[in-house]
């Protein structure tokens, strides 16, 4: 399952995270290599960063886990910042995404351990987190070639 229009995103399959406020899209291409490292965004000058290339393990009930294809590591909650970081554990609740389509093929990503969003509100370099969904909450999902 997933979230290409409608339809529900493949387990495993490669995409790329676009904001839909900033149009810059999700990577860890500095922090690959670090536990608790920053999820950034930023517009992307190579196209074939694979630090921008995400998948989604689907967990069921629209929740999902999302990987990083350049550094093996989940996106999660668990350290209590107010910004999205990666780690090589999964760290259970605090790595599980609820995927919700607003209907025009948006997604939001609410936190299951933290109750908070994903968004860009303050448009600086970071994923933030926040207790409510505002315009910068959205992102589209675009295909990506797999690494391999």
């Amino acid at each position: 399952m997933g979230a290409y229009g409608n339809t529900i995103y493949a387990s495993k399959s490669p995409c790329k995270i676009k904001n839909t406020l900033t149009n810059e899209y999700m990577h860890n291409e500095y922090t690959y290599n670090q536990d608790n490292g920053i999820v950034q965004c930023s517009s992307l000058e190579n196209p074939g960063w694979w630090s921008a290339r995400w998948t989604f393990i689907d967990l069921g009930n629209g929740y999902y886990k999302i990987q990083s294809i350049y550094s093996g590591k989940w996106m999660n909650t668990e350290h209590y910042n107010s910004y999205v970081q990666c780690d090589a554990d999964d760290f259970g609740w605090a790595a599980q995404w609820y995927m919700v389509n607003n209907g025009n093929g948006n997604y939001y990503f609410k936190n299951r351990y933290r109750n908070t969003y994903m968004n860009m509100q303050n448009q600086s370099d970071q994923v933030e987190l926040s207790g409510t969904l505002n315009n910068s909450s959205y992102w589209i999902l675009e295909t990506a070639p797999k690494p391999y």
